[in-house]
């Protein structure tokens, strides 16, 4: 597994490959639990007679961010089963 400590160690990566996850199966309670927002959202809002809903993104977050692409895969395919960017944002220790 890598470690990096700060944001100047994730920047010298840009572009490289950080590395690959073990094998882990993927039920659909898994998928519907990817992100908190949307669970708050269903609190407050109920979306029907929909094909399907898709967590798209949560616009205008105020924090320094990094993006990550994504590739998630399936050992009995050739090609990627999903490609996704994550945003996430960090702070460095004061």
């Amino acid at each position: 597994m890598l470690t990096l400590r700060t944001i100047k160690e994730l920047k010298s990566r840009l572009g490289q490959e950080l590395g690959v996850s073990d094998w882990h199966p993927a039920t659909q309670e898994d998928i519907d639990a990817l992100a908190l927002a949307p669970a708050l959202m269903d609190e407050v809002v109920s979306l029907q007679s929909f094909a399907f809903v898709v967590n798209a993104r949560v616009d205008r977050i105020r924090f320094p961010d990094m993006t990550f692409l994504l590739c998630f895969e399936c050992p009995s395919q050739n090609e990627p089963v999903c490609l996704a960017e994550s945003v996430v944002g960090m702070f460095e220790t004061c």
